[in-house]
């Protein structure tokens, strides 16, 4: 029995030979050396680099001088083993009579990031406040929690929401007045823009006041030669061109042009004219209706449109009498439910 225990095999002591290692191919070659080169062509960025540098410095930090192979070959350990230095016996012992090693790293390595001297912190870290401080003047915006933020951010939105709405309103009313006029047979055609300002409603004025002044502004760079835009093509140049051919030409942009007996000094974008009395005097009317808030100039607009053309801005249709039957209510909230 025991010699048949003897030839059992014994599993726990049983050893593995390695696998005898294939040489490598040619193609196996070509895709390592292809690997490597890759690899030492790539740019590391800044931040893998910092990290690699401090892996490096952890691990020489971590390491002994003493155990490193080639500290047999330094001259200099050589010299302190001379002199009594065995290793391990710098700084105090832990103990009185105690046989342990006293300390191995008698300084402690600190990375310094900033231009301070040694010795010196960053003034902003230490700084305490002062009594200068108490006397600051306070921010002109008043502090604000984080509900009173939400309320003031959700107020300015919906005032912007209002406003795009009013001039959306405004074009509304003013094409529909337009559209009015020109499909009316009985009256004559008349130039809605020509009218004084205190003959356009008031709910729309200002709109109609700036394409007035925009298209001002485009009539007088049309017919000033000084505006208007410079050619790169070649001009015809005569010497011998006299004050009027010069005129005639638009060589001259600083004569003034007569355009029906009046002399017109093109002035440029200020947008004021002469004959413009409406501009001069301060329209009361239209400075009470922009000093509204933008929901109730809305409404005012919205009224006028129901009012005189029976049409609905949220409906986007009109209607065949004053009734406006089917139309939930002026409010947009009531076409909403």
């Amino acid at each position: 029995m025991a010699s048949g225990g003897d030839d059992e095999d014994d599993y726990m002591n049983m050893t593995f030979e390695d696998a005898p290692s294939q040489p490598e191919t040619s193609l196996q070659r070509v895709q390592r050396l292809h690997a490597e080169r890759l690899a030492r062509g790539r740019i590391k960025s800044k931040n893998l680099r910092a990290m690699e540098a401090a892996e490096k410095r952890e691990t020489a930090l971590a390491t002994s001088l003493l155990d490193d192979p080639r500290a047999k070959q330094s001259k200099g350990l050589a010299m302190m083993a001379k002199m009594g230095f065995a290793g391990g016996t710098l700084g105090k012992k832990t103990g009185d009579g105690d046989p342990g090693p006293g300390l191995v790293e008698p300084i402690k390595i600190e990375m310094k990031n900033n231009v301070y001297g040694l010795g010196h912190e960053d003034p902003k870290k230490t700084r305490r406040p002062s009594d200068h401080d108490s006397q600051l003047p306070e921010p002109k915006v008043p502090k604000m929690d984080l509900a009173q933020y939400r309320e003031w951010r959700r107020m300015k939105h919906e005032d912007f929401e209002l406003q795009k709405k009013f001039e959306a309103a405004q074009r509304l009313a003013l094409r529909l007045d337009e559209e009015r006029v020109c499909s009316d047979p009985s009256s004559s055609p008349v130039d809605l823009s020509s009218r004084p300002a205190k003959f356009v409603p008031v709910v729309y004025r200002s709109l109609q006041r700036g394409i007035n002044e925009r298209w001002a502004r485009q009539a007088r760079r049309h017919r000033d030669p000084a505006r208007l835009p410079k050619t790169c093509l070649p001009v015809y140049d005569d010497d011998e061109a006299d004050a009027d051919d010069k005129m005639a030409l638009g060589d001259s942009p600083h004569d003034p042009i007569v355009i029906d007996g009046e002399e017109d000094k093109g002035d440029g974008d200020d947008g004021d004219d002469g004959d413009d009395e409406d501009d001069e005097d301060e329209d009361e009317d239209e400075d009470k209706f922009n000093a509204l808030s933008a929901g109730e100039r809305l409404a005012r607009v919205i009224e006028h449109i129901r009012r005189e053309h029976w049409y609905c801005m949220w409906c986007k249709m009109s209607f065949p009498d004053k009734s406006m039957d089917g139309c939930p209510g002026p409010a947009e909230d009531d076409h909403n439910e």
